[in-house]
């Protein structure tokens, strides 16, 4: 079953979750960083970061932010100085063929999620367009999860396997640094672009 209308799902779901954010730039960068391989279960953290963020979005936290904005300023801080720390690991990574340091994992996918400005009002512009009023929510609303999920770990992968197939593709290791160092910087340029413009 289908959400409803499904094209105009997929073109929101494709500006929403597809283009680049803190989230798939993290992910092509721990792709460059540390494989496609060691990237799937940092993807699998952010799609259950995601989930989460659904189920709190349903629960009423969109409301939350309208009514406290101070609350959303919160994590926006918040946000910051976890992509910061992010963007460090990355950074400091060693060249792909070397690497032996600790790939981001599941909780790094989840936290980065659950502190991703741009994940809240994905989120909430999809749940108020795709779910329906009264007795059909919920069924409505779990179709659109499920969906979303499905939608966002595929282009997920996309992404994760860009940044490695960019990584192989580097003849020294002082460019594949280079590399590194440049998502990291995109990554927090992308988070701070979020909060500020």
């Amino acid at each position: 079953m289908l959400v409803q209308p499904f094209i105009p799902f997929l073109l929101l779901a494709f500006a929403l979750f597809a283009t680049p954010g803190p989230a798939t730039l993290s992910i092509a960068a721990s792709g460059a960083a540390y494989g496609f391989a060691r990237t799937i279960y940092y993807i699998i953290g952010l799609i259950i970061g995601m989930v989460i963020i659904y189920v709190m979005v349903a629960l009423g936290l969109g409301l939350l932010f309208d009514q406290y904005p101070l609350v959303h300023t919160i994590f926006q801080w918040v946000s910051l100085l976890y992509m910061l720390y992010l963007a460090y690991k990355i950074a400091t990574a060693p060249p792909l063929h070397t690497a032996k340091a600790k790939a981001l994992g599941p909780i790094q996918g989840v936290m980065l999620n659950l502190v991703n400005p741009k994940a809240y009002f994905a989120v909430i512009a999809m749940v108020s367009q795709y779910t329906q009023p009264g007795d059909q929510y919920f069924r409505s609303f779990i179709l659109l999860m499920i969906w979303s999920m499905a939608f966002a770990f595929c282009t997920n992968m996309v992404w994760a396997y860009g940044g490695t197939f960019i990584a192989k593709r580097l003849s020294s290791d002082h460019l594949a640094s280079k590399i590194n160092l440049a998502f990291a910087i995109l990554l927090v340029v992308s988070i701070v672009w979020t909060m500020f413009l």
